[in-house]
């Protein structure tokens, strides 16, 4: 009889001490890689009232210039201007400063600036030089490379003779400058001079292409224009995009557009020069470019 009765009590405490651990919030693990496993930790956590959340604004300043028009912050100014112990911090010079009121004045606009808004002050990335200037030069070459190198190397060399005879044959074919040849997949250089040449008559896509380097020259050949194909749709290789190099052409977007990488996903490195753009910011447009436009 006690021992039934004992089997009763332990099964009793036993269920007891389950219910209890049921009802127990769970603790939280303590390797992170539970933290990653389990989405319960996540959700367990208490959130920041939104008084509390941190910000990236700092006290400061408005500023004015003497027309009283609004300008960057106490904050910020000193992060864009740094002050330079060789130089001694500008002033306004008097008569330009009346020049300006009495300009203002005559056209009715003294006085009326636009509403100030709150000074804002955060911490900017630390100029890469000595003023603005020397900042975005500093960026602006360092964006540029190795493309900028590329090109001027490009630009000394002396491309090799046109070949005297073209393979008939599809894909691209490498030329020699000893006049041999050899079949290649896509061209591996680091800059290329390139052209298409679309039947546009009978499809947007490419029948063939020309490109020369500083020591080969390549062509280009669609297998629908050989009749090996079919289908007209044939995209040219230039090769892997993500390697830097440089494409030179005329009018270069409608050569673009026919190159199989321009249509990958992956970003490209391929930079495209346009001798046409360059033309026309250094001498205008001719009579027939002012028409398209």
């Amino acid at each position: 009889m006690r021992s039934r009765c004992r089997h009763h009590v332990a099964s009793a405490i036993e269920r007891t001490q389950q219910s209890s651990l049921l009802r127990l919030p769970p603790h939280p693990p303590k390797w992170s890689c539970a933290r990653r496993c389990y989405a319960s930790t996540a959700t367990a956590q208490v959130e920041e009232p939104a008084s509390q959340s941190r910000s990236l604004l700092l006290p400061a300043n408005a500023r004015h210039n003497e027309i009283g028009i609004q300008q960057v912050s106490s904050y910020i100014h000193p992060q864009l201007f740094p002050p330079s112990p060789n130089k001694e911090p500008s002033q306004a010079d008097p008569e330009l400063v009346a020049l300006s009121k009495d300009h203002l004045d005559r056209h009715g606009l003294l006085g009326k600036t636009s509403d100030n808004t709150a000074p804002i002050g955060f911490e900017l990335p630390d100029l890469q030089g000595a003023s603005l200037d020397e900042h975005f030069y500093r960026l602006g070459m360092d964006s540029a490379e190795p493309y900028l190198s590329l090109a001027k190397k490009y630009a000394r060399a002396s491309p090799p003779p046109k070949p005297r005879r073209w393979e008939r044959r599809s894909g691209w074919t490498k030329y020699n400058e000893d006049g041999s040849w050899e079949a290649v997949e896509t061209p591996n250089e680091e800059v290329l001079t390139f052209d298409t040449e679309v039947m546009w008559h009978e499809t947007s896509f490419p029948a063939m292409a020309c490109a020369v380097s500083a020591t080969h020259w390549y062509g280009w050949l669609s297998p629908w224009l050989l009749g090996e194909s079919e289908n007209d749709r044939h995209l040219i290789p230039l090769g892997d995009p993500g390697k830097a190099k440089i494409v030179v052409g005329h009018n270069i977007g409608y050569d673009r557009a026919r190159i199989a990488e321009e249509y990958n996903i992956a970003q490209s490195k391929i930079f495209f020069m346009d001798t046409m753009s360059l033309h026309i910011a250094a001498n205008g447009m001719c009579t027939r470019q002012r028409r398209l436009g």
